[in-house]
């Protein structure tokens, strides 16, 4: 048993996530309880890196896509697509670390967002989650979020395939708004 704010939680892991139940004690004794809701406890999100990942990588995974609105999953896909989770990638346009943001085209909105050292993992999956979420705010779907990450194009759309075999690969399902066509 973990416990968390005084209340027991059970936990079991499903695809590589651990879950919790709150057990709320009853009046039965201390072995029994009422189990309340299901909630994510930890996630790994860098089960799918082949390169080792920097350091906190999963707590800094969640906190970039939570700032941002997004899906840690759909960040994590994205570093494991750009960089295998190598923090000191450099790509061949001059594209940066974990997420490979090519500063050339994002600097002035991530100074805006105090995101202004792209080899600092932290503020690079920081500018990843906001590049994700400005490509989400012009798109209908994360296909196409993801394929506006990228560019735009047929090496883009390629992209957007490789990224979400990826994901199901990973995470065990499709996107969350995924329909094929």
């Amino acid at each position: 048993m973990r416990y968390l704010l005084g209340l027991e939680i059970c936990s079991f892991g499903v695809v590589g996530l651990s879950y919790g139940i709150w057990v709320v004690p009853s009046r039965n004794g201390p072995d029994y309880g009422e189990c309340l809701v299901d909630l994510p406890l930890e996630a790994d999100y860098s089960r799918g890196c082949s390169r080792t990942p920097p350091p906190g990588f999963s707590a800094a995974v969640v906190a970039a896509a939570e700032e941002f609105g997004g899906d840690p999953r759909l960040l994590a896909t994205t570093v494991y697509v750009e960089s295998g989770c190598d923090p000191k990638a450099l790509g061949s346009q001059g594209d940066v670390g974990l997420t490979q943001i090519v500063p050339r085209f994002w600097a002035k909105e991530l100074h805006e967002h105090g995101i202004s050292n792209l080899w600092s993992p932290e503020q690079n999956l920081r500018a990843g989650a906001y590049v994700l979420a400005v490509a989400a705010s012009t798109t209908a779907s994360t296909w196409d979020s993801v394929r506006r990450y990228n560019g735009s194009g047929k090496r883009a759309s390629q992209y957007a395939e490789r990224h979400h075999k990826l994901y199901m690969d990973i995470w065990g399902e499709p996107y969350p708004d995924w329909s094929p066509n």
